[in-house]
């Protein structure tokens, strides 16, 4: 599947920040939450020029955080219908 995009962004020696793991239990889920902690990790990144990566395996993951102004930069193949997709948002 080739590099990550951290991993690229670590052998350019580039400063980011990142959202690990972001998951909004059900019960929660369709509350605005995720809206909320994107736009704070977002809003944190640009106070310290920073870009903001995010990785994810699921494509509809993928367009929510594009939806939340975040770019897809790096697609993975893992091969049988399986992708890892890298975003950014750059804050410069």
């Amino acid at each position: 599947g080739g590099e990550n995009l951290e991993a690229k962004m670590r052998k350019q020696k580039r400063k980011y920040d990142v959202v690990q793991l972001l998951a909004i239990p059900e019960k929660y889920q369709h509350q605005g939450y995720m809206r909320q902690l994107m736009e704070f990790a977002l809003k944190t990144a640009g106070e310290y020029g920073l870009p903001l990566v995010i990785e994810t395996d699921e494509k509809i993951k993928c367009d929510k955080y594009c939806h939340l102004g975040v770019e897809l930069v790096n697609k993975r193949d893992f091969g049988d219908n399986r992708y890892g997709y890298g975003m950014m948002r750059e804050n410069v």
